[in-house]
């Protein structure tokens, strides 16, 4: 089975993404990184079920542009976003232990 399928595909405007064996951590965090890039007019995600273990994202762009395009941006900053985070958590746990261990 496909990992990403792209279900819907509307004047190269809005495109709906389906994601198997991904939920509610991935689907916002990646919604809200979307939500920030200039071009995209709407980014959202819904899980339909509980046991059905899909997640849809649907990007809704000002302009006609390549949505495939968009998603691997919005993944490539994603991935950045977590090699900061990750880097801050490592930090502050250093310096935890210097200042008061």
């Amino acid at each position: 089975m496909k990992r990403i399928q792209i279900k819907n595909i509307i004047k190269n405007k809005q495109t709906l993404f389906t994601f198997h064996d991904e939920g509610h951590t991935f689907g916002n965090f990646i919604r809200f990184i979307l939500k920030n890039i200039e071009i995209i007019e709407f980014s959202g995600y819904n899980v339909p079920h509980p046991s059905e273990n899909i997640m849809n994202l649907r990007i809704i762009t000002k302009k006609c542009i390549n949505h495939i395009q968009l998603l691997i941006l919005g993944i490539k900053i994603s991935g950045e976003f977590s090699i900061l985070a990750d880097n801050f958590f490592i930090l502050t746990v250093e310096n935890y232990f210097r200042f008061y261990l």
